[in-house]
């Protein structure tokens, strides 16, 4: 008589799914959410907000650089953000329009990208150092 094994069929396992934390996409959240800090501080002219998602700027310079504005409109059209363990880069292009106090009092634009180096510390967020070029 002839004996039949039955072996169960191998079934793959599923694809993987991209690896996505919760922790990771919260790092994300807050990183953007520093970003949106950012704009609406230099939109607001307000040096001692963006002192407080930029410890490292020169508040002071900032206030005079403000000073000379009567306003100004700052905007991130989309931002790309790359964050390994304590460290993130983002980098953001948008336009910035201003209007100068002295001079020609017509608003001005530029497209610019910006490029953010932040860092986590403790539980938040903060840029440790930005710089902007015109596109």
């Amino acid at each position: 008589a002839a004996t039949i094994a039955i072996v169960p069929a191998l079934v793959p396992p599923p694809a993987a799914l991209p690896s996505t934390s919760t922790g990771a996409m919260e790092d994300e959240r807050l990183v953007r959410q520093i970003l949106q800090r950012y704009e609406a501080a230099y939109e607001a002219l307000d040096a001692r907000s963006a002192q407080g998602v930029w410890p490292a700027v020169n508040a002071d310079a900032l206030a005079r650089a403000f000073a000379d504005l009567s306003a100004q409109e700052l905007r991130f059209d989309e931002c790309g953000v790359d964050i390994r363990g304590n460290a993130a880069v983002a980098t953001c292009r948008g336009f910035v329009r201003y209007v100068p106090k002295m001079g020609r009092q017509a608003p001005r634009m530029d497209s610019r990208q910006w490029t953010f180096a932040l860092e986590k510390e403790g539980p938040r967020w903060l840029i440790a150092s930005a710089r902007t070029t015109a596109r």
